[in-house]
């Protein structure tokens, strides 16, 4: 029989959606064929031969423990040299007590695997229909709700562009305050104008001697001085608008009758004689003029200012609304971003999933009828049995003595060297139980204080000419836990003055968010989930009682690690970790246990690998190493755990030595 693989699933498909689809689309060929050879196919098939051969003794338990483990799937090279990633021939052997019966059996187990692909297919492609459809109708819906409350906030504000209606408040503002300038300018100078007259005045005689003087008519000096104001009020309504406004003409019509008015005046003038001795001085009824005139000035340039002053408070009010406004705006196009993305990739996968139904997702094909093999052999099953007991007994005694043989575990940071060519950056001696768990439980309190060998490794990254921001401490070994290790030495830089930065990324046992009391709190999780963008990530981060450190939880548990969350994501977090902090120390789950190491290996400094004394065995370090070298680690280093306090630097008259 020949196969190809079901529809593929699209990576960036939610868990939910995967789980759903995973059971009938995204088996791969070789699962296909550990399929095929299940016992239930077979079984399957063997009750549908037991109805083709009329013959009830098929479809018995006896039966069927003889024939199944003789049943056996071959994959020929010379039949699957074309695709063979994407297509595959299977033949299948079945031995019975017949040729004929065993060729019945035959084309039934293909037919009965072909149907159970064909309708798994079905189901789940139908479960993740339903599933997208609703979720794209859930984003459309919401996507309707923002654009209401789009319109709302543009009707509410009266404005028709954002950006617009921030330029135009911004222009208009800078305009008023430019005119306001201007006639305070205007005022000052003409408040100096008049002060320095009202001097002259005052030293001025209003009289003088003389037999005859000849004085100007008081009804020119009259009109001359409204003309002055009215000139004045045409030069500030000019400032204020425009030449075409109403106001300016009214103001250009009043000066130009103050001036004729003025010209026919002089024209008609009669000069006063006075013959007595003493006359008005001239000089001081010019001056008088003078005075008046420029007391119009400032009388006008102060009315002018009111109206200047109250627009540039005006717009002042509305420039200081627009942080909240735009705000508004920019959370309303962020959500609608969000949303639509996910309606369109919901609608897409939509898309693909009605075309997977409607059409063929699973081809299963039988290519010929089951040849009989004309000289059987009767199958003699205890034989089998006994044999394989023992060549299993003695292949599994072997096979253990070699795995113990390679589990040596590494006692000495010198043995590690050597091993690694890596540095060991630290070592922690062995503890007694009791001992251990206060030490453990003491590392979140204000007092205490790291042991040397941790006081020195801070040193050290402190002393190096480019020296690692961003460490990730991981364990080898799943009975190894890196938390107490990357707690210490988080603690350890915060006493050297560095603003130090504690990250969990264990999303699936947060140990050292429940170190520090802050499991269940928000954190990693949401951030790479954009539930909550990384800039303003500020307000998770959580103060400790050590100065210069601070953590930043797990947030929500999630049983697949950082493995669902995209690249760019976790590249963004990182970044922001680096401007927040000036160390940043990240734990995370065993590298050679989950992968959530080896994806952030590319994005930091130096990776500490936390080894133990005790348990690691000998072949597991190299292995973490080259996982972490192909993960595109920069730099590496070694924390030993459970090592010997005479035999390892530091370890006599460490902190931890001196409280036993």
């Amino acid at each position: 029989m020949a196969g190809s693989p079901p529809i593929t699933i699209d990576q960036n498909m939610p868990v939910d959606l995967k789980q759903v689809l995973g059971p009938g689309v995204s088996a791969s060929l070789d699962s296909d064929i550990g399929m095929l050879k299940s016992q239930r196919i077979f079984q399957d098939g063997l009750t549908e031969a037991a109805k083709d051969r009329a013959d009830d003794s098929l479809a018995t338990a006896k039966t069927f423990n003889e024939l199944f483990p003789m049943f056996d799937l071959d994959v020929p090279n010379a039949l699957n040299q074309y695709n063979p990633d994407q297509q595959r021939v299977v033949r299948l052997r079945v031995r019975a007590y017949s040729p004929d019966d065993a060729a019945s059996i035959a084309n039934h187990v293909a037919l009965a695997f072909a149907s159970y692909r064909a309708e798994r297919t079905r189901k789940s492609v139908k479960d993740g229909l339903a599933m997208v459809t609703d979720a794209a109708g859930k984003a459309q819906s919401k996507l309707s709700s923002i654009d209401a409350q789009y319109r709302k906030l543009k009707a509410d504000n009266n404005i028709a562009d954002i950006q617009e209606y921030i330029r135009n408040i911004t222009d208009t503002l800078e305009s008023f305050r430019t005119k306001k300038a201007l006639a305070e300018s205007d005022l000052a100078s003409a408040n100096a104008r008049l002060a320095s007259l009202k001097v002259d005045l005052s030293k001025t005689p209003s009289t003088k001697s003389d037999s005859v003087t000849n004085q100007e008519d008081p009804v020119v000096n009259n009109y001359r001085q409204m003309e002055a104001q009215a000139e004045t009020e045409l030069a500030n309504a000019r400032q204020i608008y425009t030449d075409d406004s109403s106001q300016v003409k009214r103001a250009q019509e009043k000066y130009n009758n103050l001036h004729k008015k003025r010209i026919d005046a002089e024209k008609n003038a009669k000069t006063v004689r006075s013959a007595t001795g003493t006359t008005t001085n001239p000089t001081y009824l010019d001056l008088q003029a003078k005075v008046s005139g420029a007391q119009a000035d400032v009388d006008g340039i102060q009315k002018s200012l009111a109206p200047l002053n109250a627009s540039v408070a005006d717009y002042e009010r509305r420039a200081a609304e627009i942080p909240a406004i735009e705000t508004k705006f920019l959370d309303l196009q962020r959500d609608r971003s969000v949303f639509d993305e996910q309606y369109q990739k919901n609608k897409k996968w939509s898309e693909d999933l009605k075309a997977a139904s409607e059409g063929s997702t699973s081809q299963i094909q039988s290519m010929a009828e089951a040849s009989k093999i004309t000289d059987p052999v009767a199958p003699d099953s205890k034989k089998y049995i006994i044999l394989a007991g023992i060549v299993g007994s003695l292949i599994g005694l072997a096979y253990s003595f070699a795995i113990e043989s390679f589990k040596l575990p590494v006692h000495t940071s010198w043995q590690l060297a050597e091993l690694t060519a890596l540095p060991v950056a630290a070592s922690i001696p062995m503890m007694p139980k009791p001992l251990a768990r206060r030490h453990y439980s003491e590392i979140k309190e204000g007092g205490f204080k790291p042991i040397e060998s941790f006081r020195y490794m801070a040193f050290s990254m402190m002393a190096k000419e480019n020296r690692p921001k961003v460490l990730l401490f991981t364990a080898v070994g799943e009975d190894v836990d890196s938390t107490a290790a990357a707690a210490e030495f988080a603690v350890a830089m915060s006493k050297t003055g560095s603003r130090t930065a504690l990250v969990d990324c264990d999303l699936r046992l947060p140990r050292l968010s429940e170190m520090f009391g802050v499991q269940g709190r928000s954190g990693v999780a949401e951030i790479l989930g954009r539930t909550i963008l990384p800039g303003e990530s500020t307000d998770l981060f959580v103060s400790t009682e050590h100065d210069n450190l601070m953590i930043l939880p797990a947030g929500a548990a999630s049983s697949s690690g950082l493995s669902d969350f995209v690249t760019s994501h976790m590249s963004g977090l990182i970044e922001d970790l680096r401007e927040k902090a000036d160390t940043v120390v990240i734990n995370c789950p065993p590298v050679d246990v989950f992968a959530d190491a080896s994806r952030l290996a590319q994005y930091v400094d130096e990776t500490c690998l936390v080894i133990s004394a005790k348990t690691t065995g000998y072949r597991a370090i190299p292995v973490a190493q080259e996982i972490l070298q192909k993960s595109g680690a920069k730099g590496m280093s070694i924390v030993l755990t459970n090592g010997s306090a005479t035999e390892e630097p530091f370890g006599g008259r460490s902190g931890v030595t001196a409280r036993r």
